[in-house]
């Protein structure tokens, strides 16, 4: 009875003790907390936790101080977090805090200490990120990744699920690709969950997490060969979601859309619901990083097999023709004139909608930068034989082409030229169709 009371006694103390130094850790002043590594903080606290998390009678509230002054100490740069965990070691300062996790996950809901130390420890893992060896060897760590996603699983808090979701964003950032593919489904079940909280805060966290995780995987095609990432991506992308949420959730997209495995699905999907919600964007997103970025998502996706699926969109074509054209936006405008580009090398008069892409071509030559891109995609679609008669006899065309090769120099001026010259020869028995305009273009 007096070993128990005398040990009880001995708790009560360092209870006070921890208690005492966790006011002190409490600032944000990294050199004070340089002090307090040199002079053992984290070590002692490190060593203390994995005594407590080992005894017979754990004292929650002990575990909790203890945790939330390894967060504190650790509020620092890079360089005193590879000095602390090098005195600490690398397996004690990694394990301990998961073997924490994995107790305190077993917790019912209502636990006083379960939602507050696991958010301690989520904090305390994202200071321990700032280091990038340090950072490797977590994402390398089957035990750290398991418990995120047991986190994002459980029933504790929204206050615990942000952190969460901020750690796995910081964990996975800038990491080689093959130390997360293992874990990549599991992590993307749960983020699809958590995307789907009406809270700000986790939307913004996962849609951060899904741009990390579409580069950390860019060679991988996981997420674009599943229905449901897309969904909560171009979920996150309605008007109610913070314009933070849509900048990461197109920023993902943007991504995602450059693995040629699954362009011809993306541009599918649900029968163009991803094309539809680009081309909303691009017409009526106040943020002009959004309609950028999604006219970005479209550039990606347009090869050879993808061309004559976009084209038959109501107002793709008349959407490219009036952002191309826009010298007032030129970021919008370059991207714009890319995807028209593209889409001239592979749509030709055999196409059913290749009357779009010249009117398209015609109403991007009234913007004054867009002329020599612009003239360049007539050249190459007039170098085709088979594009000659369409090309040469399209409203307005030869017209247009005329007008703009007088304000171009040199390589503008020499593809518009080429570009009637080509259109000179129709084949036998053809009637060249020119105007005055043209004539006037040619004898400049």
């Amino acid at each position: 009875m007096k070993t128990e009371t005398r040990t009880a006694e001995n708790k009560y103390k360092l209870i006070l003790a921890v208690e005492q130094e966790c006011v002190k850790y409490n600032h944000f002043d990294e050199y004070v907390h340089l002090a307090e590594i040199d002079n053992g903080a984290s070590t002692a606290l490190f060593y203390k936790l994995e005594e407590e998390i080992s005894s017979d009678r754990v004292s929650d509230y002990y575990v909790e101080l203890l945790v939330s002054g390894l967060e504190m100490v650790h509020r620092c740069s890079s360089k005193f977090i590879k000095i602390s965990v090098r005195s600490v070691g690398l397996d004690r300062a990694l394990q301990v805090p998961c073997r924490v996790i994995d107790k305190y996950l077993l917790s019912p809901p209502d636990h006083a200490h379960a939602a507050n130390i696991i958010c301690y420890i989520s904090k305390l893992f994202i200071h321990l990120t700032k280091a990038s060896w340090v950072k490797q060897k977590m994402a390398e760590r089957s035990q750290i990744m398991s418990s995120i996603v047991l986190i994002l699983k459980s029933d504790l808090c929204d206050a615990v699920t942000v952190e969460a979701i901020k750690l796995l964003a910081a964990l996975i950032h800038g990491i080689e690709s093959g130390s997360i593919v293992v874990h990549a489904e599991a992590l993307v079940d749960a983020l699809v969950e958590r995307a789907r909280s009406p809270n700000t805060h986790i939307q913004e966290a996962s849609a951060r997490t899904f741009l990390n995780l579409s580069v950390a995987l860019e060679k991988n095609q996981i997420l674009g060969w599943r229905d449901d990432t897309l969904r909560a991506l171009l979920a996150c992308l309605s008007a109610h979601h913070s314009d933070t949420t849509q900048i990461y959730a197109i920023g993902a997209l943007v991504t995602i859309s450059t693995c040629e495995e699954t362009k011809v699905r993306l541009a599918q999907y649900q029968h163009g619901e991803l094309v539809r919600r680009m081309l909303f964007l691009i017409n009526y997103a106040r943020n002009m990083n959004l309609r950028k970025d999604a006219i970005g998502v479209l550039a990606n996706l347009t090869n050879a097999d993808t061309a004559c699926l976009f084209c038959p969109f109501p107002d793709f074509m008349k959407m490219l023709a009036v952002q191309a054209a826009d010298d007032a936006r030129e970021e919008t405008q370059r991207v714009a004139l890319k995807v028209l580009s593209r889409l001239s090398l592979f749509v030709d008069a055999t196409a059913p909608c290749h009357v779009h892409l010249l009117t398209a071509l015609v109403g991007a030559l009234a913007g004054n930068n867009a002329r020599l891109p612009v003239v360049a995609a007539l050249k190459y679609q007039a170098a085709k034989p088979l594009n000659r008669n369409a090309v040469a006899r399209f409203p307005h065309l030869l017209d247009a082409l005329s007008d703009a090769s007088r304000d171009l120099v040199g390589e503008g001026r020499t593809n518009a030229l080429k570009t009637l010259l080509f259109l000179s020869h129709l084949g036998r028995g053809a009637t060249y169709a020119t105007s005055a305009a043209v004539l006037r273009a040619l004898a400049a």
